[in-house]
């Protein structure tokens, strides 16, 4: 008996002595994925405004894991926090045990807060005065890897996108969205009065350093219409280097987006020459003299598009 008791007791002790040491370095943890806990809280509930009512299913799980958010950052954390102000030095390895117990589930909530059916099944997507969204899709990276993990189904049904006067979105999509099945059925995008918006196709900066000189494929084989409208720090549609391959594309409404500086689009070839089969409608509401000063891949192209351009003076 004597030999069972004496290595639990000092496993226990170890551990008490080991919350006690590390008191304060839990806690700052704890914070930490709680913090990270209420971002996600705010990101599925933006997700459960735009869920259809026929997906009751999904809903009640996003409601459920919402619900066990909401105790850990309404009712435990501020619990916790109080008993970390009063705590007593010699009291410390009992708090810390619970502190760790509580960095253990909330790591678990974390973890099952991703619902990538929410958007899998999503054909219309509207967002309108959003004024605290920062991401329509954020990507993450996980802890054994930098790389970033997105789910290769998310939007894959997605045909129509508007996003109206989301002051601090600052890009529409990341490009790790069409590296899977998403937007691939995608038919319109709309985006309109969101001022803070820089890149339509986000890339991370480390992304383009590590990029070579090859031009960069981004396809969306069904977008007809494409509508960017009063987008004033608008920089960039893609990276440098991106070509837009958008074959069913038949009309481009571009107003006030002064900053923009090229189109990457990628015309189609008919003996060598380029051409837009799809292309019916050219909307231009900036400056001709905007218009003019655009870089484009290949000379030729702005030159085919002009009979389609209707652009101010």
């Amino acid at each position: 008996m004597e030999s069972i008791i004496g290595p639990v007791l000092g496993n226990v002790v170890g551990e008490h002595v080991d919350c006690h040491r590390n008191f304060q370095n839990d806690v700052d943890d704890l914070r930490k994925r709680v913090a990270d806990l209420k971002r996600r809280r705010n990101d599925r509930v933006a997700e459960l405004q735009i869920v259809d009512d026929s997906e009751k299913q999904v809903k009640e799980e996003v409601q459920g894991w919402l619900e066990d958010a909401r105790k850990v950052i309404e009712i435990e954390m501020p619990d916790i926090e109080g008993q970390v102000q009063n705590v007593s030095y010699l009291s410390r390895g009992n708090l810390g045990r619970r502190v760790r117990q509580k960095i253990q589930e909330v790591r678990e909530i974390n973890d099952q807060g991703s619902f990538p059916q929410v958007m899998n099944n999503l054909e219309v997507l509207t967002l309108k005065g959003l004024l605290g969204l920062r991401d329509v899709v954020k990507v993450e990276k996980t802890r054994a890897s930098l790389a970033p993990t997105i789910s290769p189904h998310i939007f894959s049904n997605l045909k129509q996108l508007r996003v109206y006067n989301c002051l601090k979105l600052k890009k529409l999509f990341p490009w790790e969205l069409l590296q899977g099945q998403g937007l691939q059925n995608l038919e319109l995008i709309e985006v309109n009065h969101c001022w803070g918006m820089e890149e339509i196709i986000g890339w991370e900066e480390e992304e383009e350093r590590n990029q070579t000189t090859t031009p960069i494929l981004i396809t969306l084989p069904k977008l007809r219409i494409l509508e960017l409208q009063f987008l004033l720090d608008l920089k960039r549609i893609c990276s440098e280097r991106g070509i837009m391959v958008c074959e069913s594309l038949n009309s481009i409404n571009i107003n006030a987006c002064l900053k923009v500086k090229r189109i990457p689009l990628c015309l189609g070839r008919e003996n060598a020459q380029p051409s837009l089969p799809a292309v019916k409608y050219i909307s231009i509401f900036n400056p001709k003299k905007w218009w003019e000063s655009l870089e484009w891949e290949n000379p030729d192209d702005k030159n085919v598009i002009l009979p389609f351009l209707q652009c101010s003076r």
